[in-house]
């Protein structure tokens, strides 16, 4: 019912009877060795108080030990357990290593530290800590959890560290029960980090939770939940993928940010990211690349809602993903996209399906110039308007491996100097563009090699300069509005016209149908002093002969 102290090791064993410490373990003469029913097999259950005090450990030099994995349950009502050496708290599976007292500490002096076997619950307000580095936040010490870390309080916040050490946690976090906040591996230390699960069926904290720092070795996520009700951050060291998700994971919140700090992340299995849906606004955001561990295999799906979602890296780059999906669903919301770098390289970062964006979306936003898919189909959508911006300032170029892409909704705009190229390979591989605006004089490049092309509106004024649709693989072409360019416009395979009134004007410059052109509709052709080259027929499909034709008929016209 006293303190027990001495410069001694000490060892109790009662079996199936109860051993109580309610006095603080050398917090006074530091003990040299502790050991409390140990050995497996003893059921007994075990309470302790304290071990050392707010000054110094309560064991050093020694390893401490305290229950089996029979041990009914392990108490620690106190709020200190400070020792220097290996130690084990162990008591058998389920919620029996129970931390009792009011905002607990539970140190090591850079030795291992390991709870076995059974989960951790606790059950006052305040602030649980456990880390391995009561002597520097820089100290390597081990910290293994096998079970799960759950609490009975509303108000209780956790914070795991284990400086330069491993920190590995197997069981979920706060499944039952919600923390306030989960901070793990914070500080600068380079340890690595593992956590399997936070939150369940309900979220795992009601506050922020930070896992990582700029410096952490590794962060392995091998878990299937991360679901909390406020923001979620998991950061390791810059120089790759040092952000490890092994499991099929989702990341859940409640209308609040998800970030992936620093690093790159690897995906080891499909990953699927929920801040929100219609009005909801969580943004998403990932600092480093994204690779798939195996290429052309894992996938990557994001629901922000009104949130943005960001990728400041480049996607794909090595080992492409298996699909990607980015606010693609009828219910997400407005919320930016932007790329800020590449999707693939040479070859494609998504061998998969990949739909980004919706009806609602405000903008898809290109800052770099390569894009390449394989496989899959390729769409981007996002609400009417001048919303999937160019803004590389170079030739923006999109590249399938013979697969679709469609541009949907919004208007393609580019902003200065930044041409487009849209080339979907040799075979079939279908592009479909709803209009393209310009700023000055950009050139548009669509190739859809046998595949077929369809186009809206081309252009207003100068903003467009050489047009070049088609190529001599000879796929159809289907012009669905006006076209206006101060440069050439060429056409390259047979034309459906499939608007009421189809016009090509130029600023002075060719104009060049290399095939037939027909479709129920009118179509006005205007170049100026350029010339008009038509090699193909006129209506050459009856069941499509045009409603009105009119080339250069406007007085002052002086093309050929």
């Amino acid at each position: 019912n006293s303190t027990i102290n001495g410069t001694q090791s000490l060892t109790l064993k009662s079996g199936s009877g109860a051993i109580t410490i309610d006095g603080a373990i050398g917090a006074d003469q530091i003990l040299t060795g502790l050991s409390i029913n140990a050995t497996d097999g003893d059921t007994g259950t075990i309470e302790i108080t304290d071990i050392g005090d707010d000054n110094a450990e309560g064991v050093n030099t020694g390893t401490v030990s305290i229950g089996n994995n029979a041990t009914v349950s392990l108490t620690l009502d106190g709020t200190v357990y400070k020792t220097d050496g290996a130690t084990i708290y162990e008591a058998k599976s389920g919620d029996t290593i129970l931390l009792t007292g009011d905002s607990p500490t539970i140190q090591t002096k850079a030795d291992s530290l390991t709870f076995d076997l059974g989960n951790i619950v606790l059950s006052t307000d305040g602030t649980t800590t456990i880390n391995t580095n009561l002597n520097a936040a820089n100290d390597a010490g081990n910290l293994q959890i096998d079970g799960k870390i759950n609490t009975s309080s509303s108000t209780e916040a956790l914070v795991l560290n284990a400086g330069t050490g491993s920190l590995t946690v197997d069981g979920a976090i706060g499944d039952t029960g919600a923390f306030t906040t989960i901070t793990i591996g914070g500080g600068s230390a380079n340890g690595t980090i593992e956590v399997a699960n936070i939150g369940g069926t309900n979220a795992g904290a009601s506050g922020a939770v930070a896992v990582g720092n700029t410096s952490t070795g590794t962060l392995t996520l091998d878990g299937t939940v991360y679901k909390t009700d406020n923001t979620q951050t998991y950061t390791a060291a810059t120089g790759g993928g040092n952000i490890d998700i092994t499991g099929a994971a989702t990341f859940t919140t409640s209308a609040d940010n998800i970030s992936f700090a620093t690093s790159g992340v690897d995906l080891g299995a499909n990953v699927a990211i929920t801040t929100g849906t219609t009005t909801n606004v969580g943004n998403v955001s990932f600092d480093g690349a994204i690779e798939a561990a195996n290429a052309g295999t894992q996938t990557l799906t994001i629901d922000s809602g009104a949130g943005d979602v960001t990728f400041s890296k480049k996607i794909g780059e090595t080992n492409a993903l298996g699909g990607l999906n980015v606010n693609a669903s009828t219910d997400d919301g407005d919320g930016d996209i932007t790329f800020t770098e590449d999707i693939g390289d040479t070859s494609a970062g998504v061998k998969g399906t990949t739909a980004v964006g919706n009806s609602a979306t405000n903008q898809i936003r290109f800052l770099e110039d390569v894009y390449t898919f394989d496989t899959g189909t390729t769409t981007f959508t996002t609400a009417d308007g001048d919303k999937i911006v160019l803004e590389k300032g170079s030739t923006t170029t999109f590249t399938t491996a013979n697969t679709s892409i469609s541009f949907a909704g919004g208007h393609i705009k580019l902003e200065d100097d930044s041409n487009l190229v849209v080339d979907t390979g040799a075979l079939l591989g279908d592009i479909t563009i709803a209009e393209i605006a310009g700023t000055s004089q950009e050139t548009v490049s669509l190739d859809a090699g046998t595949g077929t092309t369809s186009v809206g509106v081309i252009g207003n004024s100068t903003e467009i300069g050489q047009l070049d649709i088609g190529s001599d693989a000879n796929g159809g072409i289907t012009l669905n509005g006006a076209i206006v360019t101060d440069g050439a416009v060429t056409i390259d395979g047979p034309v459906t016209l499939a608007t009421a009134a189809v016009s090509v004007t130029t600023a002075d410059d060719n104009i060049s149908f290399n095939h037939s052109i027909d479709g129920s509709q009118t179509l006005t052709l205007r170049s100026g002093s350029g010339a008009i080259v038509i090699d193909g027929v006129i209506g050459a499909d009856h069941t499509k002969i045009l409603t009105g034709l009119s080339i250069n008929a406007t007085d002052g016209d002086t093309g050929t």
